[in-house]
């Protein structure tokens, strides 16, 4: 089949792409939806089985939220790989609340119990959410949500997606 694009032109698109915080605002959009729609079904978070996919998406939502506000700042998403264009690496990680470090200032405070809940949404992003088990047995254990928990991640989703569109807006 013929490409559509040639080479500068797909690399033109993937450089321009990466680096727009509304791209990421975008796909944050679409996951957190999609996460909402899975708490939609009005099971109890204790025991539900679908509040691990619930949220590994809202973790994903997180994720590329932080990395929305990366770009806003300054931090370059791609880099040239051996022979393409290719996601720089602080944007390869799952690591939320070692992501929301490139992001914490005064104007964006992240608080103690905000890294808390992003180190445990990392796991959900990593493997809870999309595997039966990790990688390894040092990150195996129960994994738990309660809806205060969800509540408070709500409102630091909320947090920090208002104030990247404010920025970007």
């Amino acid at each position: 089949m013929k490409q559509l694009w040639n080479r500068e032109q797909r690399k033109s698109a993937f450089q321009s792409e990466a680096m727009h915080p509304a791209t990421w605002i975008i796909r944050v959009k679409f996951l957190k939806e999609a996460s909402e729609k899975l708490n939609s079904f009005g099971e109890s978070r204790s025991s539900s089985h679908l509040v691990w996919i619930e949220y590994m998406l809202l973790g994903m939502a997180l994720e590329s939220l932080i990395k929305g506000h990366m770009v806003f700042r300054g931090i370059n998403a791609v880099e040239q790989g051996k022979r393409r264009l290719v996601i720089a690496k602080p944007f390869k990680s799952h690591e939320l609340h070692r992501l929301a470090k490139h992001i914490e200032c005064p104007a964006l405070p992240i608080s103690a119990q905000d890294y808390s809940l992003l180190e445990k949404l990392s796991v959900f992003v990593k493997w809870a959410g999309r595997y039966p088990i990790p990688t390894d047995d040092q990150t195996m254990g129960p994994q738990q949500a309660s809806n205060k928990e969800h509540d408070k991640i709500c409102k630091l989703f909320s947090r920090l997606l208002e104030r990247l569109e404010r920025g970007i807006g």
